[in-house]
């Protein structure tokens, strides 16, 4: 930089400055947008979890209403959702919120799939429980068809939580990434600042020398200048000089010319 011009110094000087201020802000913006989007995977794993936990417990609480009609005669009609989309679950899987889901947890769509067909056999059962002409004839078809249904969507159920847990960055790593982003946007914003500091000091330095070099020029001139003025008030006396003794020797001339005539 010592043979640029002080235009152009200045120039570079805030053209590093603000490149670098750019970047902290395009650091900060990213690493803003990228916590806001790990927070809402997390957010909406832990709310997909509860769900699912619940679908869980509603099927529970579905097998003990069947468990309760097969063991008791008094009760003859079994009072259960037999329609496969009617029940909390169906409503969720064959909705919006599945869509959703699956658009955020692609990993999810085969296993929300697999599901449907034990969900429908699962419910079905309960058509046939109702159908049945005694409870012996109903607790076989709870044996044979309703348990092993309700195992399997108990497992799937299980499996589509821990698959959806385990795409989803925890609370620990997202609290991790955070730090790390205000770790770094923190360091190029200190080192903008000391590059701004020296930048301009040697701005500074530079235009104090620019001022030193012509400040000397000018007392150079002025001496030159002083040195002249000496030199033509000398070479002015020296003619004033000359011009006297001429005006003398002129007036002896005139006088000797007088005494001859």
């Amino acid at each position: 930089m010592k043979n640029m011009s002080v235009g152009k110094k200045i120039a570079v000087g805030f053209g590093v400055v603000l490149v670098l201020l750019v970047v902290v802000g395009v650091m900060s913006f990213t690493g803003v947008g990228r916590i806001v989007k790990n927070a809402q995977e997390v957010f909406t794993s832990n709310t997909l979890d509860r769900d699912l936990a619940q679908r869980e417990v509603d099927h529970l609480n579905w097998a003990n209403k069947v468990n309760i009609f097969l063991n008791n005669e008094s009760i003859a009609k079994l009072e259960v959702e037999v329609d496969d989309h009617k029940c909390a679950f169906g409503k969720w899987l064959y909705g919006e919120d599945r869509k959703e889901t699956e658009k955020l947890f692609p990993d999810l769509g085969p296993l929300l799939k697999e599901i449907e067909g034990p969900h429908l056999q699962l419910h079905q059962s309960a058509v046939d429980l109702g159908k049945a002409k005694s409870k012996a004839e109903a607790r076989m078809i709870y044996v044979n068809q309703t348990s092993q249904s309700l195992e399997k969507v108990q497992g799937l159920l299980k499996k589509i939580r821990e698959t959806a847990k385990s795409h989803v960055m925890t609370d620990e790593a997202m609290l991790v990434a955070a730090n790390n982003t205000k770790r770094n946007v923190t360091i190029i914003g200190i080192v903008a600042i000391v590059l701004g500091v020296l930048i301009a000091l040697l701005i500074a330095r530079g235009i104090t020398g620019v001022l030193k070099g012509v400040s000397s020029q000018l007392g150079e001139a002025a001496e030159q200048v002083a040195s002249a003025s000496l030199q033509v008030s000398s070479a002015s006396q020296s003619m004033a000089e000359g011009a006297s003794e001429q005006a003398a020797g002129i007036e002896e001339t005139s006088s000797s010319i007088e005494e001859m005539s």
